[in-house]
C-alpha cells in the first residue's frame, strides 16, 4: 500500500511540475542544437514565427527551421479555434470583416535580438488570419528583415504574403513563399533569399 501511495505521490508531482514548466515556456523552441545562427543570412540570426491551424503551416515552418538553424514560435491564440472546418472559417470571417486582434498565449522572449523573421500563416479568407496583425502589432520590426510564408488551399497565396509585407512597413522584405503545404521549394526558396 505505501508502495502505491509513493507512486501515485511521485505521478503526481511529476504532472504538476511539467504542467508548471509549460505555463512559463514562451513558445520560442529552439533547433536541437541551440544555436539560432544561420549559414544563411550572413549569420544573422533567425526567427520563423507562424500560426498553424491544421498543420500544414506548421511543417512548412519546421522545414524552414531545418533548413535555416533557426528558432521557431508558434503562435497559439489564448482561445483556441473550432476544430471543425466550417466552423473555424465562420470564426475567422468574423474577425476579418470586423478587424478583429485575437489575443495570444506567450510571446517571443528577446525578440530584439533577432535579424531575419518568417512569418507565416495559412490563407484565411483571402488574406493572414487577423492572429498574424496581432502578432506583427506586438514587437518593433523596425530595422529587421521581414520574410513571409504562407500555405493555402486553392488561391489567394499573393495577397497574403503582400499582407505581411503591408503589416511590417518599416522593415525590408525578402522574397516570400507561398505553397499547398509541399516543402520541397523550402531550400531552393532560402538559397535564393539567404546569401
Amino acid at each position: 500500500m505505501k508502495k502505491k501511495i509513493l507512486l501515485l505521490l511521485i505521478c503526481v508531482v511529476s504532472i504538476i511540475g511539467c504542467s508548471a514548466g509549460s505555463n512559463n515556456k514562451m513558445n520560442v523552441e529552439a533547433k536541437a542544437s541551440d544555436s539560432s545562427e544561420s549559414s544563411f543570412f550572413k549569420g544573422k540570426k533567425v526567427l520563423i514565427a507562424y500560426f498553424s491551424w491544421g498543420g500544414t503551416t506548421e511543417r512548412m515552418a519546421k522545414e524552414i527551421q531545418n533548413v535555416t538553424g533557426g528558432d521557431l514560435f508558434k503562435i497559439v491564440p489564448e482561445k483556441s479555434y473550432p476544430t471543425d472546418y466550417t466552423e473555424c472559417t465562420e470564426v475567422a470571417k468574423v474577425e476579418r470583416d470586423k478587424d478583429l486582434r485575437p489575443a495570444i498565449s506567450g510571446k517571443v522572449v528577446n525578440f530584439d535580438e533577432y535579424d531575419v523573421v518568417f512569418i507565416g500563416c495559412p490563407v484565411w479568407w483571402h488574406t493572414a488570419p487577423m492572429i498574424i496583425s496581432t502578432f506583427v502589432e506586438s514587437y518593433d520590426f523596425k530595422g529587421k528583415a521581414v520574410v513571409p510564408f504562407c500555405t493555402y488551399a486553392a488561391t489567394y497565396r499573393d495577397e497574403t504574403l503582400q499582407k505581411i509585407v503591408d503589416l511590417t512597413p518599416n522593415s525590408k522584405h525578402l522574397k516570400g513563399l507561398g505553397t499547398t503545404g509541399d516543402t520541397d521549394e523550402v531550400k531552393a526558396w532560402i538559397e535564393s533569399i539567404g546569401k
